[in-house]
């Protein structure tokens, strides 16, 4: 197993990669819930690319 070095806003990121996952079920509004991944995501690629 590999141990990984992420700052605390890579890891706020990652959390908030999987928080907004439009797969949980009982969810109303998916389209919005994907929407904020896909911005969290971005936002992360953009942060790791500095």
């Amino acid at each position: 197993m590999v141990k990984l070095c992420i700052d605390g806003y890579e890891y706020a990121y990652l959390k908030a990669i999987v928080l907004f996952s439009p797969d949980h079920p009982g969810l109303e509004n998916m389209e919005l819930i994907e929407k904020f991944q896909e911005k969290a995501y971005m936002e992360f690629q953009d942060y790791i690319t500095r």
